[in-house]
């Protein structure tokens, strides 16, 4: 049952995509959290348009002047192109992960360190004690946390840790470079965590490795 912040598009009274928004009083910007049009559908680009339109309509009565749109597909970036969406500061952060090596994640961990500590203080699970290990097949940590952030990063992926994260080296680079679809990654098989995967699991790995989104212009 979809709630106020699902929009959808059908056709010939058939559910063919939806959409996730969400706003929040006093941000002036919309984000679309996420987007999903049926695969099999032949127009897919005018229906991807469509729902786009309705998107913008609903923000803007929302007294919205943006929209912030996370985890597009790459089908998608010539129509957002078109309707005013920069996504260059995305496209290029993709593009360099493409070329992007980790010799050892331990140490690259350890350097952004500071940086994981900040992002986990200022998300919803700020003060979570607990060690989280990344498992790959060449790419291998753990980091352990106290309530104030990252005290430790260690040089193997500990199966005893409180949460695990496992996934090929091409995936994990992409995770801590910030340049992934967590959840679409999950759909695909393409990543396990122990515990079961959820949305805390979701929202927490999202802060720790946020995804840089594309942007609407402002409308005025």
């Amino acid at each position: 049952q979809f709630d106020e912040r699902t929009k959808v598009i059908e056709k010939d009274g058939k559910l063919i995509g939806y959409a996730i928004v969400n706003t929040y009083p006093y941000d002036p910007t919309a984000e679309i959290e996420f987007f999903h049009i049926d695969n099999n559908l032949q127009d897919k680009k005018n229906a991807s348009k469509a729902l786009l339109a309705d998107i913008h309509k609903y923000a803007l009565s929302e007294g919205k002047t943006r929209v912030m749109f996370y985890h597009s597909a790459p089908y998608l970036k010539n129509i957002l192109y078109s309707m005013g969406y920069d996504l260059d500061a995305s496209m290029r952060r993709h593009e360099w992960v493409g070329m992007f090596r980790i010799a050892s994640l331990p140490v690259f961990l350890r350097e952004i360190s500071e940086l994981l500590t900040l992002r986990i203080q200022r998300s919803a699970h700020a003060g979570w004690q607990g060690s989280f290990a990344i498992n790959g097949d060449r790419l291998k940590a753990t980091v352990i946390f106290d309530k104030d952030g990252v005290v430790n990063v260690e040089d193997s992926a500990s199966p005893k840790s409180d949460l695990i994260f496992s996934a090929d080296d091409r995936i994990i680079t992409a995770l801590v470079s910030s340049d992934g679809n967590i959840w679409e990654w999950y759909r695909q098989n393409l990543i396990t965590t122990k515990p079961r995967f959820n949305e805390r699991i979701r929202d927490m790995l999202e802060s720790l490795f946020p995804t840089m989104p594309c942007m609407s212009g402002p409308w005025w």
